[in-house]
Parts: structure tokens; sequence; C-alpha cells
């Protein structure tokens, strides 16, 4: 439990602590003799130990481009609002990565990638709903371009998924753009 000393600072660790909580409440109800409090044992097998683990599968799915972007929306969002979070975020992520090499620049390598898509997002968003402002009140003229934008945004993402899973990464887009690859069970 030494390493909770390094992921007490990260949100996404407490949020993924909380998400354990019950599990572990769960687990200690009805596990033989119990009193239903949780011992310090108990604590490591059913809550840290748990949450440790996805916190740090989640990280290497970050950095071996494997995120899905259902995931990205879901665990980064905070952090547009808040960036210094984000640097204490990945303050913890150097220290807990410390045995894998240039970790600080790859971390923020991914980071600056995940924060690239939240800036697509929200311009296909305003795009999109310009489109449904036009449709809704009948707008006439030649909104062709907001909709090949939405539409190019959706295909780019598709087609990178398709070559990353069944041609190997290659194409016009570069490697490291796999971070914004969703995944099918998504």
């Amino acid at each position: 439990m030494q390493l909770l000393h390094f992921v007490q600072p990260s949100c996404l660790f407490r949020d993924i602590w909380t998400e354990c909580i019950p599990k572990a409440v769960e687990f200690s109800k009805h596990e033989a003799g119990s009193s239903g409090k949780l011992t310090v044992d108990k604590v490591q097998e059913f809550l840290w130990t748990p949450a440790y683990l996805r916190w740090r599968g989640m990280w290497e799915r970050i950095l071996g481009g494997e995120i899905s972007l259902q995931e990205v929306d879901k665990r980064f969002f905070r952090f547009r609002i808040d960036p210094k979070t984000l640097e204490i975020e990945i303050g913890v992520v150097v220290a807990c990565f410390y045995d894998k090499d240039d970790i600080d620049h790859e971390v923020r390598q991914r980071v600056a990638q995940i924060k690239q898509y939240h800036k697509l997002k929200e311009f296909e968003g305003a795009a999109a709903a310009i489109l449904e402002f036009q449709k809704a009140m009948d707008v006439e003229g030649n909104f062709d371009l907001l909709r090949d934008f939405c539409g190019q945004v959706q295909f780019e993402l598709i087609s990178i998924y398709m070559r990353h899973h069944f041609w190997g990464g290659t194409g016009p887009f570069p490697r490291q753009w796999l971070v914004i690859v969703p995944t099918l069970r998504d």
C-alpha cells in the first residue's frame, strides 16, 4: 500500500476507488464471521488493490493508445474545467510509472491528444447545433460545409479504428492519434 501515498492526489484514482466501494462493502457483508467492518487487510484486498489495478490499467491503455472515446469522455471531462488538477494527475502518473523511459513526455503527449479530441468534439458539437437549428427553423442556405465537417469527424474516427484494428495502424493518420480510437465493446 506504499503506492497509496503517490496516487492519493489523483482525482481519477479517487473516482475509481469510489466505484470499488460498493463491491468491497458487499464482500465484507457476505464474508463468514465478518462484523461488516473492513480490516486494513480487507481494505487492501477489496478496495486498494482493485482500484489501483483499474487506475493503472486505464493509464496503460492511454499510454498504449488503446483507451476508448467513451472512457476518455467519462474520465477526462473534468480536466477541461480545471487544468491545474490535470497537472496533478500527470505528476501522479509520472511518479507511479517511474520504471518507463521518458514517461513524462509520453504522458504529456497523450494528454495533449485527449485535449485535441475534446476540442474537436466541441467544434463538432457546435456544428451539429447549427445544423439542428437550421433544420428546426427551416433556414435556407448552404450548410454543406458543416454537414461535411460532422461527417468527416465521424468518418475519420471510424477509419482510424479500422486501420488500427484490421490493418495494423498504417495510413495517413499518425499512429499517435490512436488514443482517440473507439473500441467495439463500447
